[in-house]
């Protein structure tokens, strides 16, 4: 059965409006509080004694209240109505100032709040970019007295066990944490997940050098030739990579990561680029180039055959005319050799043919030469 809140007042002891506000769930905060004037009195009696140097709580101050009451050494009717009107002011300015400092400190605490959840998380997301790992924060620095900084949070006695069990702060953990990304950076080069990684650095190297290249070319096919830069970049498209640094004669696989690194912020940021070359710098290469092969030499920048010159096994017998290779023989048992070896002598034919089937040569066409139909069992 439900009980009345008057029910519930007399079981616990409590006032009504007590267990209704209980019941609706609200907060002083949000309750409306009437001033009264024994609040007025209770208010102006705990600043007198704040100047003097007293201090007393709010059950303090009521026992003493109706002590007076009692001993009639204090009276309500005694209080002057100007006097009354004051005190009513008084308590309800404080009120105000009350209601507006904690409002105040509530949003700045959520400001602060914010602030954290979005400095942690931008934590968190170096950290998954470094690693490729996703974590979840147990705790963050030891700024508890501090609203500006993380404070530090007790996840499962996470903390307690860092700090006892195995005897390093949190600071020291994040740290040691960094570090550990740094060398899963520099170790898992093969691992596509990791941003840092080599692999996937050289990979995003050639991608952005392709895509400028493409850009300023207007060609959907040019790439990129890191060894014949000078022969297949310049001299065939007519620009030049600017950007203060030395272009690199060799593949980007054989580069280091530094290197690759710091090329790639370089193209992210625009350092790097592309620019068109002048004419009379297009006419030196090619008339360098062209002195080049008259020498015998090469410009492509890429090592020439090593076996040129040299004598080379004979090549592979090509398809005839017809578009059809000469067949090659079959191997047959020793008994269908026999019985096709009757084939001189017609008579043999005829006494052969219902063991094996001879089929007589296709006709023949220009090219074709001696080719024959297939014969099952027989070979040609």
């Amino acid at each position: 059965m439900h009980q009345l809140p008057q029910d519930l007042a007399v079981h616990f002891n409590k006032k009504d409006h007590e267990i209704h506000a209980l019941l609706c769930n609200t907060s002083q905060l949000k309750a409306q509080r009437k001033p009264s004037l024994r609040k007025a009195v209770l208010y102006q009696r705990s600043l007198d004694l704040q100047e003097e140097g007293i201090s007393k709580g709010l059950k303090e101050l009521q026992t003493d209240l109706n002590n007076d009451l009692k001993s009639g050494v204090f009276t309500y009717s005694t209080i002057h109505k100007d006097e009354k009107q004051r005190l009513i002011n008084q308590l309800l300015e404080h009120h105000y100032q009350a209601r507006t400092s904690i409002r105040a400190t509530m949003k700045t605490a959520q400001i602060d709040a914010s602030n954290t959840a979005e400095r942690i998380g931008n934590k968190l997301i170096d950290l998954f970019e470094c690693t490729g790992v996703c974590v979840f924060a147990c705790f963050s620095c030891e700024h508890a007295d501090n609203p500006s900084h993380a404070h530090s949070v007790d996840s499962d006695d996470t903390l307690n066990f860092m700090l006892q069990g195995m005897d390093i702060t949190s600071q020291h953990f994040m740290r040691k944490f960094k570090q550990y990304a740094d060398v899963l950076d520099l170790l898992s080069g093969s691992r596509q997940a990791v941003k840092n990684g080599a692999s996937t650095a050289r990979a995003d190297v050639s991608r952005l050098m392709n895509e400028c290249l493409r850009k300023i070319t207007k060609n959907i096919k040019a790439k990129m030739d890191w060894v014949g830069y000078e022969f297949k970049v310049q001299s065939k498209y007519g620009v030049e990579i600017v950007g203060n640094i030395p272009i690199p004669r060799t593949r980007p696989t054989t580069w280091p990561l530094e290197t690759v690194l710091a090329i790639r912020d370089r193209l992210v940021t625009g350092t790097i680029n592309f620019v068109p070359m002048t004419k009379d710098q297009v006419a030196a290469l090619a008339a360098k180039h062209k002195a080049a092969r008259a020498a015998g030499g090469t410009v492509s920048g890429h090592d020439g055959r090593k076996d040129k010159g040299g004598t080379h096994a004979p090549c592979k017998t090509k398809l005839t005319a017809g578009g059809v290779k000469k067949s090659k023989k079959t191997v047959v048992d020793s008994d269908k050799d026999e019985s096709s070896d009757g084939r001189e002598d017609d008579d043999n034919n005829d006494s052969n043919s219902n063991k094996e089937t001879v089929v007589q040569p296709a006709l023949m066409t220009p090219g074709m030469g001696s080719m024959l139909s297939p014969v099952k069992g027989v070979s040609c």
